[in-house]
C-alpha cells in the first residue's frame, strides 16, 4: 500500500497532498497536522528549499 504524502504550504501554513497543483485556499484540499494520517509522509517548507522534493 502506498503511503500518502503532504507537503508543508509556505502560503497558508497547513499542508497539502504532493500531487497537488490549484489554489491552497482550497479546504477540501488543506489540512491540518493533526488532520494528517499516521504514517503519513511528510515534506517541510526546509526539506523543500534544500530540494528533497526532486
Amino acid at each position: 500500500m502506498k503511503k500518502e504524502g503532504f507537503v508543508e504550504c509556505g502560503c497558508c501554513g497547513s499542508y497539502h497532498q504532493i500531487d497537488f497543483h490549484g489554489d491552497c485556499r482550497d479546504d477540501g484540499n488543506r489540512f491540518h497536522f493533526d488532520e494528517l494520517p499516521e504514517g503519513a509522509d511528510i515534506l517541510t517548507l526546509e526539506e523543500q528549499m534544500e530540494g528533497k522534493n526532486e
